[in-house]
């Protein structure tokens, strides 16, 4: 029986030929943050790469190292992986890919995809730059109360010689 064994197929002849083209998009997808390709090859190269980050982060270095090496072609761009991009998605459990409809391909019609590695690193400059912006409001506040006492001086003043007024009227 062969429940639970199908696999996109895309339409190539041998297998190595299929594994050839899935490690190319993967290493171009590392090397240059987003490729453009066809639905079918995105959905293999989503998994592919997902596989990848997530198993990288999980091993020790030099079997991350090896493993990866098996899947991305070229070594600057696998040093720059382990030392660039894997840091930034430490904490980070599932979602390094992303992918966009792009339309259709003129020609033959076929549905094109972007897929784009997500940066979190970005993520935490922003949460980062939250919190000092909370941090100033608040001191912005503190430093918008001492004035408000001086108005409120101001304001008794002003009421007693409202009241003086008052009181020389009614003599």
């Amino acid at each position: 029986m062969r429940h639970r064994s199908k696999k996109i197929v895309l339409n190539t002849t041998r297998r190595n030929h299929t594994t050839a083209i899935v490690r190319n998009l993967v290493t171009a997808l590392l090397e240059h943050g987003r490729v453009t390709t066809t639905a079918k090859k995105a959905k293999i190269l989503v998994s592919e790469a997902e596989k990848l980050i997530s198993g990288s982060k999980k091993r020790d270095n030099v079997h991350a190292i090896r493993e990866a090496g098996k899947m991305i072609y070229k070594d600057e761009v696998a040093k720059s992986f382990f030392q660039t991009y894997l840091p930034t998605v430490e904490h980070v459990t599932s979602g390094f890919v992303r992918t966009f409809r792009m339309g259709f391909r003129s020609g033959d019609n076929a549905p094109k995809v972007m897929v784009e590695l997500i940066k979190h690193g970005n993520h935490e400059k922003k949460a980062a730059k939250k919190t000092t912006e909370v941090e100033a409001t608040t001191e912005t506040k503190k430093t918008a109360k001492a004035p408000a006492k001086k108005t409120e001086a101001a304001k008794t003043t002003k009421v007693k010689t409202t009241t003086s007024k008052k009181a020389k009227s009614t003599q």
